[in-house]
């Protein structure tokens, strides 16, 4: 039983060492595409056009709809992510974007 047990927790450090190197989550997209989103006059589906499905939705009471766009991806010696949090009425037109990250960082000069 106990040697069981080292093994699948053995297997299970392996795996997120090895899956830790490259881990991608969510949809990437295009930031000039969120600057196209405009208050007012966007709507929520102009908004899953131009970026894809969100990664998550959640409504309110009143009617508003948070939506959040959010990708995230490990390199090597770099992290890459993207995050929009943007607020629809009721009706699905865009209220206010409310955060908005993109970081997509260089890669560092090598050293050859």
């Amino acid at each position: 039983m106990l040697v069981k047990t080292s093994i699948a927790l053995g297997l299970t450090v392996l795996l997120l060492i090895v899956g830790g190197c490259s881990r991608e989550i969510g949809t990437k997209y295009e930031p000039p595409l969120a600057d196209r989103l405009m208050p007012g006059s966007s709507t929520f589906a102009n908004a899953v056009r131009l970026l894809g499905k969100p990664f998550k939705t959640k409504g309110t009471l009143r009617g508003i709809t948070w939506a959040e766009w959010w990708y995230l991806k490990d390199h090597r010696q770099r992290t890459e992510s993207q995050n929009l949090l943007a607020l629809f009425a009721a009706n699905g037109t865009l209220l206010s974007i409310v955060r908005r990250h993109d970081n997509q960082p260089q890669l560092a000069p090598s050293n050859d």
